[in-house]
């Protein structure tokens, strides 16, 4: 929300229910956690950063139930059915990645608005 109260974005990217949302200490990121068995992590503009997915999160046969940063937002923290999992958080790597995989779309989609190009740019 947006200090008047309207609605600042949404982040829809989850294909189920999500069970938890967590922002990050520092207030850089925003991490959640859905059914679909993965975890999204998110700026405060509502860009997808980082999806952890599949074997990385958890099993197969169940979905992430919550999560948690650490005081500093270097670690967090992922719990589903038995099992926590602890992530290490290296921020500037995960955007890296995602620009990466991210690279040809930025640059030439015709979705995209023309200041929404220069995304992943330094």
């Amino acid at each position: 929300l947006r200090s008047n109260g309207t609605q600042r974005s949404v982040l829809s990217r989850h294909s189920d229910m999500v069970e938890d949302v967590s922002f990050s200490p520092d207030g850089k990121i925003i991490a959640s956690a859905s059914r679909d068995q993965t975890i999204k992590l998110w700026n405060l503009e509502g860009t997808l950063l980082h999806t952890l997915h599949g074997a990385d999160v958890i099993k197969a046969d169940n979905f992430v139930l919550g999560v948690s940063f650490s005081p500093d937002s270097k670690i967090m923290a992922s719990a589903n059915d038995g099992t926590v999992t602890l992530w290490n958080l290296d921020l500037n790597n995960l955007l890296k990645r995602s620009c990466a995989q991210l690279n040809n779309y930025l640059q030439y989609s015709s979705n995209l608005l023309n200041d929404k190009h220069h995304l992943c740019r330094p």
